[in-house]
């Protein structure tokens, strides 16, 4: 027989392994279902369960059958998903950098285009 503890644990992994394979941070998993970032940061934890209306949103919001948050994953553990947040957030944060210098480059490209177009113009063009 199963512990309530162990249930919890089981839920608070899968809810988490879940959010992790679509690619949503705990924000904007939270923000899709109508709670706080901090209330799904203590579900996934183990610390707070959920309401049967909750559970149907997160089912409904990871695109998983409800029973499949509480199947027992022994392969993944709360703590081999420590520290997934801040790794999937700096891996956010560094495409958005390098989007950024790609549009930031693509413009100084043009403008020197530009330049250099303007530049080999006949002279009787230029005036």
């Amino acid at each position: 027989m199963e512990s309530e503890e162990n249930i919890r644990l089981n839920l608070a992994s899968n809810i988490k392994r879940y959010r992790i394979i679509n690619r949503l941070s705990q924000e904007e998993l939270a923000e899709r279902i109508d709670i706080s970032a901090n209330f799904l940061s203590s579900i996934e934890i183990g610390k707070k369960w959920v309401s049967p209306h909750t559970l149907a949103k997160l089912s409904n919001a990871l695109n998983i059958p409800s029973f499949e948050l509480f199947k027992p994953q022994n392969a993944i553990s709360p703590d081999a998903l420590r520290h997934t947040d801040e790794i999937f957030q700096s891996i956010k944060d560094a495409i958005n950098t390098l989007q950024a210098m790609y549009h930031e480059q693509s413009e100084k490209s043009l403008k020197a285009e530009e330049i250099i177009i303007k530049g080999s113009e006949p002279e009787s063009r230029k005036q």
